[in-house]
């Protein structure tokens, strides 16, 4: 094994800048490369190892970053563990060998014009990824990921594109909060035990499906055309919030609870115009006009008609509704 530690002069010190880290396999070579510490007050290119255990990198991040499995333990989930970028990670970040416990970026992960994916392997966590904006996809080695999340954070600006993922319930984490609009396709094919805020809207055309939900939802908008697919139930003592306030209601898009049209129940709350709304229970909602939510609805599968914005008038109420002709 090569321990490799990449500084200035002292080991508290930066160097400029790297090209790029990288391994040479010659014969039977089975070495295996763990960079311990890269320190830089400028860019790196890429980097390619078995393990990184810590960065601070003072600009960018230009190429990509590859952890691959260790020759000598190819079964062994490879990590990269502390990686902190002063400026934007512009590369693929491929770990699908292993796990991703810190990946710390003051600037934006991709551009909109250039996005990229992080990929953890599929039995791994990521434990943490914030930075300003994102834009890529986030997914284990195959089209769908069972990667959990613990925490996913952007400060200052939207993610857009795909988040794949088993679940955001690692222990260490704190949920997925997108300080921006949510221009992505997500995926949530577990438990979401940790919140979920977002500070934008879910974009129009945009799908947010979560297989089970244990935890409180919030957006500023659901657009028109955007969809909040729950496969199971909307449990007790849990809240779906939208809007800010009874000026903006804010569910302009559909809420389809029990997606799956399995045993799924509305048991808890949606709340409609912020945290300051009016809390609605299923069979409050009933009598509310689409209107007054900011033109969408919120449903169980399989769904009756929406009475109050019926025309001609229901005859009946719930599944046993019928239009009065």
């Amino acid at each position: 094994m090569i321990r490799c530690e990449i500084t200035g002069p002292s080991s508290f010190d930066p160097c400029a800048s790297i090209g790029s880290v990288d391994f040479l396999t010659a014969g039977s070579n089975l070495g295996d490369l763990i960079v311990t510490s890269l320190r830089t007050s400028g860019d790196v290119g890429s980097v390619r190892a078995h393990g990184w255990n810590r960065a601070d990198i003072g600009g960018s991040v230009i190429g990509g970053i590859t952890i691959v499995p260790r020759p000598s333990l190819p079964t062994a989930v490879t990590q990269l563990q502390n990686i902190t970028v002063g400026g934007s990670l512009l590369g693929n970040v491929d770990c699908s060998g292993g796990s991703i416990v810190n990946l710390l970026v003051s600037g934006t992960v991709g551009t909109i014009t250039s996005p990229v994916t992080v990929i953890a392997r599929n039995d791994a966590v990521i434990t943490k990824i914030s930075c300003s904006a994102f834009y890529g996809t986030v997914r284990g080695p195959g089209a769908f990921s069972s990667a959990t999340i613990g925490e996913f954070r952007t400060t200052a600006g939207p993610i857009v594109g795909e988040l794949k993922v088993a679940g955001i319930n690692a222990a260490n984490g704190s949920g997925l909060f997108c300080n921006g609009d949510l221009d992505a396709i997500v995926g949530i094919n577990g438990t979401a035990n940790k919140p979920i805020q977002v500070s934008g809207k879910l974009v129009a055309g945009r799908v947010c499906t979560i297989t089970t939900l244990n935890s409180d939802v919030s957006f500023d908008r659901l657009e028109a055309g955007s969809t909040l697919r729950i496969n199971g139930s909307l449990p007790s003592g849990k809240t779906l919030t939208f809007g800010t306030d009874a000026a903006h209601p804010g569910l302009a898009g559909q809420v389809i609870i029990n997606s799956t049209n399995g045993a799924g129940t509305w048991a808890g709350t949606v709340r409609v115009g912020g945290s300051g709304g009016t809390p609605y229970t299923q069979s409050a909602l009933a009598g509310v006009s689409s209107g007054s939510l900011g033109g969408g609805s919120v449903g169980v599968a399989p769904f009756g008609l929406w009475s109050r914005d019926s025309f001609p008038p229901t005859i009946g109420s719930g599944a046993s509704a019928v239009v009065g002709l």
